[in-house]
């Protein structure tokens, strides 16, 4: 099967057929590759669930992986096509940290009293791949939707007309509001997840369990894109906020979302950051050490650049969380 021929539903628009002109170099036709149903499972899974969000967006949805070492990912507006492109590199480096790590991360996991195989039949490096995916393309997706004004009209301001401070806030808003799509999404599955369970094991300390694992899941992204965080902390000087900035609300954020699910009992808060970071170590001690680093010695700033941007984003109507807000209760009201 030629990885084109999924896309046979797109060929009565002249759009696809330009894509595939286009871009046909770049495309990688992952049916070749030993891991291909992985490649298939995360193409298969990202369709469906576009379908579910269907309305958000004005245009037909297209995901493609792209012949690319380096790690990337990106979402953009095409000849009438919605497209999320994720580099071969990134999707590879996941795979490669959760399986050369994903030992270790076991082991450690089992010692903080973390065991999901007795729920899914699934090692924690697994859960921590899926978790990770499903961030990526969420976050991309969230892009997608701040670009369209389907839902309520609204579109970020126009590069040509926005002074050189406008425009690196509002990249920055564009990138904290699809962080915490992401995150919010991202949860949702998690929710699934937990409720696909056996009841017995629907609790609070399971439900503690997977948000340990999804902290490192996300961690495990950024510590790829930034290269271990190497790069000395900064707020505004680049269009994308620096990635210790970025892992610090997306850890608070994971736990608040999970303690406030319905139908859970109230989670011991406190007993999830040590977990966490006792398997991050696991994952990359070096890096930990940064992060951690980082935030003993510029907490202050990274709070005072947290809240000027919470402000920002409740100042914007085209958000991507502005919009699934409006979408989401005209659709289940």
């Amino acid at each position: 099967m030629d990885y084109f021929d999924q896309f046979s539903f797109l060929k009565p628009l002249l759009s696809y057929r330009r894509i595939i002109e286009r871009k046909r170099h770049h495309f990688c036709d992952y049916f070749e590759f030993s891991n291909s149903a992985l490649y298939e499972d995360c193409f298969q899974w990202t369709t469906k669930n576009a379908a579910l969000h269907e309305g958000i967006v004005s245009l037909p949805f297209f995901l493609y992986f792209f012949n690319k070492k380096e790690n990337d990912a990106f979402a953009y507006q095409f000849e009438q096509m919605n497209i999320i492109g994720i580099s071969t590199g990134f999707f590879e480096n996941l795979l490669a940290r959760c399986d050369e790590k994903g030992p270790e991360m076991e082991r450690v996991a089992l010692l903080q009293g973390i065991n999901i195989r007795n729920l899914a039949n699934q090692s924690a490096a697994e859960f921590i791949f899926i978790v990770a995916r499903h961030f990526v393309y969420f976050h991309e997706f969230a892009h997608l939707i701040q670009q369209d004004d389907i839902v309520n009209g609204e579109l970020p301001k126009a590069d040509q007309y926005c002074s050189q401070e406008e425009k690196l806030t509002q990249d920055h808003v564009k990138e904290r509001d699809a962080d915490i799509f992401g995150a919010n999404l991202t949860m949702s599955q998690i929710q699934l997840m937990f409720k696909s369970y056996h009841p017995q094991y629907q609790t609070a300390q399971t439900l503690e369990q997977l948000v340990v694992l999804s902290q490192v899941a996300l961690y495990l992204v950024f510590d790829i894109l930034s290269d271990g965080l190497k790069k000395p902390i900064y707020y505004e000087e680049t269009d994308h906020p620096h990635h210790v900035i970025r892992i610090n609300l997306l850890q608070k954020m994971m736990s608040s979302k999970a303690n406030n699910m319905d139908g859970v009992g109230a989670l011991n808060i406190f007993n999830i950051l040590p977990r966490t970071l006792a398997i991050l170590s696991a994952l990359n001690e070096k890096s930990l050490n940064r992060f951690v680093h980082n935030m003993n010695t510029y907490g202050g700033q990274i709070d005072e650049y947290e809240k000027k941007y919470k402000e920002e984003i409740e100042q914007h109507k085209w958000t991507a969380g502005a919009k699934m807000e409006i979408w989401h209760n005209s659709k289940f009201r």
